[in-house]
């Protein structure tokens, strides 16, 4: 207990440092929300005037709507203050925001230059409801999970701030990102697996599997990159990359690389932990003439052929409904299916899901290879001894 206790504490202190230290230096020199004064939280408290104009668009006749109310500013220097601001609802406009009412908390852009208002607004707030649903996410994970899901929430902590306060400026500061790729996910494989199962002989199968997978699943998209002849220039939020006022140039087939492991690191260790878990399990129960390698090798595949499917499924579903709208709006506009398969946005998305799948697959042996000889051997030590 005392042993595992210094570990976490370890864990945790070196996780501190890693991101605190890389963060700052990182960061050093970027220039990251420069323009955040700009923007403010407000609440609505009177709705002043409409003004509904109709205008011809070729054919078509669109209607603009301007809303002019009064808001009181709840961030900022300024906050406390009275000032009027106006939004605007154009159905030429896919996806129009709602039109405001009095009470609804919103985001405010300070206007230059005119006499009319002080303000337009941008976008309601949203990230309250984001926070209250957070904490109740947290609830559950301490009431279902108690200490397991109190270690599980401080991983997912560590995890979210060594991906944007250490990856992302490690990228924006133009550092090698193959490198800081692979360094982000074994920190992560590390810091979560001693987090949530301390160091034991399960934890260290599964580390071992996990680190392996996600070595295959980087050689195989770096290979598979080359050979295909992909250039990174997936969407158009790769091509407004290449455009953006920075002094790096970007990387594009990296990000990809750094993409494609990042997103399968999640389930490459949920895969080798769960083996590693349930071949420990089997070797405690198991009778002493099936306590050897060949035995537990077998029964680690088995565990492994039944978790294939749904772990491959988690991997298209995630990769296929977070490129929906993409994938439909390509369907509709290509000429034919033989244009639309090899396009490098759609080549992306499923080497994506095969690189990830494949990642999977091996894991599953090699995890299972690992916890047949490290239980084993280990425990005819301990006989021996």
């Amino acid at each position: 207990m005392k042993k595992n206790l210094i570990i976490y504490i370890v864990t945790i202190s070196l996780s501190i440092l890693y991101i605190v230290l890389l963060g700052n230096t990182f960061s050093k020199d970027l220039e990251l929300f420069v323009n955040n004064d700009d923007v403010v939280k407000a609440k609505v408290i009177e709705i002043l005037n409409t003004d509904l104009n109709e205008y011809k668009l070729g054919d078509d006749i669109h209607k603009q709507k301007t809303i002019y109310f009064k808001a009181k500013i709840l961030s900022g220097d300024d906050k406390g203050k009275i000032v009027e601001a106006t939004q605007q609802i154009n159905d030429l406009y896919a996806g129009e925001q709602e039109e405001i009412t009095n009470g609804k908390k919103i985001l405010l852009m300070e206007m230059y230059g005119t006499n009319e208002v002080d303000y337009i607004m941008t976008e309601y707030v949203r990230t309250d409801y984001l926070i209250i649903l957070g904490f109740i996410f947290i609830l559950f994970l301490i009431v279902f999970g108690r200490k397991k899901g109190v270690n599980t929430i401080v991983s997912l902590v560590f995890t979210c701030l060594s991906i944007f306060a250490v990856f992302i400026p490690a990228v924006l500061s133009g550092h090698n990102i193959y490198l800081w790729s692979i360094i982000t996910c074994l920190f992560i494989i590390i810091m979560t697996l001693l987090l949530i199962n301390n160091i034991s002989k399960k934890t260290l199968c599964a580390m071992i599997g996990c680190i392996g997978g996600v070595v295959m699943t980087a050689l195989l998209t770096i290979i598979m990159t080359r050979i295909m002849h992909l250039t990174g220039l997936i969407d158009e939020q790769s091509y407004y990359l290449q455009l953006a006022d920075t002094s790096q140039d970007f990387d594009l087939k990296a990000m990809m690389f750094g993409g494609i492991i990042i997103g399968a690191v999640g389930a490459i260790m949920d895969v080798a932990v769960s083996i590693s878990a349930s071949l420990l399990e089997v070797f405690e129960k198991a009778k002493d003439k099936d306590k050897n390698v060949k035995s537990l090798m077998k029964s680690g595949m088995t565990i492994g052929h039944d978790m294939m499917g749904t772990m491959a499924n988690t991997l298209v579903m995630a990769y296929i409904g977070g490129s929906l709208s993409t994938t439909l709006l390509l369907i509709i506009y290509s000429g034919s299916l033989i244009e639309l398969l090899n396009r490098e946005m759609i080549i992306v998305e499923l080497l994506q899901i095969m690189v990830g799948s494949f990642g999977l697959l091996l894991t599953i042996p090699l995890t299972s290879l690992i916890c047949s000889f490290i239980y084993c051997k280990i425990k005819k030590l301990m006989v021996s001894y």
